[in-house]
Formats: structure tokens, sequence, C-alpha cells
């Protein structure tokens, strides 16, 4: 008994669902704090309009990749951008610790950050330079 259309409905299918593979546009970049790179900072591309958020997370030189879940990448699109970076120190009054924002409070919310990216198909270079003053 041969099976001979079986493999190749198989095959199709499997490559019609990607399988897990990544979205049509990646983004890689570095963060900045004053001219300084910024190290464990939590990078987020918010969509202008619909779609899921793309997350990274910035490395000892201030380097960060996206990925949109478990699948590498993010769809093209227009996108606000929040860069958060804390520390955690002991509150002094009831020594729990606490989280302290080390970036400034605007680059930390969709709603206020000046910081916009538009994502094209591909490989894209989003530099972000955040600024204390």
């Amino acid at each position: 008994m041969r099976h001979t259309g079986l493999l190749p409905a198989v095959l199709g299918l499997l490559m019609a669902g990607g399988c897990g593979s990544a979205h049509p546009a990646s983004v890689q970049g570095t963060v900045t704090l004053d001219a300084e790179p910024l190290a464990d900072a939590d990078v987020t591309f918010h969509p202008v309009g619909e779609g899921a958020l793309a997350q990274g997370r910035t490395d000892a030189h201030g380097r960060y990749t996206l990925s949109t879940g478990p699948r590498a990448g993010l769809a093209p699109a227009e996108y606000r951008v929040t860069v958060a970076a804390t520390r955690m120190e002991t509150d002094p009054s009831s020594d729990e610790p606490i989280p302290r924002l080390l970036t400034p409070s605007e680059y930390a919310t969709a709603e206020q950050t000046p910081l916009r990216a538009d994502v094209g198909r591909g490989s894209n270079r989003v530099d972000l330079e955040l600024t204390t003053r």
C-alpha cells in the first residue's frame, strides 16, 4: 500500500503554517542614555494601529533584538517605542524591595514616549538615544 500523496500534503501544511518561523521584519539596535550604553533595559515596540507588541532586552553594551512572543521579529508597521530600565532598591520605611526607574518616565509609556520607528520588511536598525536633560 503506497501513500505517495500524503507526504506532499503534510509538508505543504507545515510550510503554510510557518512552523513558528520569524516575522517578515526584524529590528536590532543600540540604546544609549546620555550617550552611554544602557544595559538591562526593556525595549517595547507598540504598534500605532492594530497588532502585537514586540519586545527585547538590552545586553551589557546596550544592544537589543526584538521578538513577538516566542517568534523572532515583528510585523512591518509604525510603532511607538518605550524603554524602561529599573533597579531594585530597599524602601527605607518598610525594608521591602521596590523598583526604581533609571530612565526618564517619558520613555516608559506608549502614550508619552517621543520615540517612534517605521519598520519595513527585512532587516531594520533602530538606535535609540535617550537623554535625561
